[in-house]
């Protein structure tokens, strides 16, 4: 992925599920310079003991001009670093519904369109058990994020988005289930160049996430 300015929005410990709809900027809300600035929106898990995580969601390049899903453990042992794509060909300004699970010893991320309600695809990916992913493991956490990746990370390239929007963003654990809420949440990071608007009572249930790259 690169690095690059991201808001990133951590769960408390033995979450294993993260849902919610991703309601992607609109043309008029996209500016992007060049493919090396990559916008994502996406779920993850991280186990905080062995320190593994595992990204999951859909991103888009200037020149494509859709969203696609994606997987990315960044695992060395795998060609690609574990690098896993699925063309869905959402236009810019469509919402997608995301559902990212942890399995045993894997992850699992869905698709679903949120006009019709009909699956749009699925990518999934296993791993050893010493990366701790197991639904029950009391050391993981979910994310979730929106950001744009860089190859190198320029500040002063002029890309932006506006208006990225999480919301109805919901956490399962074995006892239940609910809205992101900030007694299940464990940190929030923001890198510079990023404005969050957060709809009165909905923290962190929903956000608007604003990234501007224009030095």
């Amino acid at each position: 992925m690169g690095t690059g300015p991201y808001w990133e929005v951590v769960s408390t410990g033995r979450h294993f599920r993260g849902s919610g709809w991703a309601e992607t900027p609109p043309s008029e809300s996209m500016h992007l310079t060049s493919d090396r600035d990559v916008p994502y929106m996406f779920f993850g898990c991280r186990n905080s003991r062995t320190q593994r995580c595992c990204d999951g969601g859909i991103f888009t390049l200037r020149s494509r001009g859709v969203w696609d899903m994606f997987l990315f453990p960044n695992d060395p042992d795998r060609p690609g670093h574990g690098w896993l794509e699925k063309p869905i060909a959402r236009p810019w300004g469509s919402t997608v519904y995301l559902i990212f699970d942890v399995v045993p010893n894997g992850v699992r991320l869905t698709a679903i369109d949120a006009r019709t309600w009909r699956p749009l695809g699925t990518l999934q990916q296993s791993f050893g058990a010493d990366w701790g992913f197991h639904p029950g493991d009391p050391d993981l956490r979910i994310y979730r994020c929106v950001t744009i990746g860089q190859q190198v990370e320029d500040l002063a390239s002029g890309s932006w988005i506006r208006d990225a929007h999480w919301h109805n963003v919901y956490l399962y654990r074995s006892s239940g289930y609910g809205p992101w809420t900030a007694r299940w949440t464990s940190s929030v990071a923001r890198h510079p160049a990023v404005e969050i608007r957060i709809p009165a009572g909905r923290r962190y249930f929903e956000d608007y996430v604003d990234i501007h790259l224009e030095g």
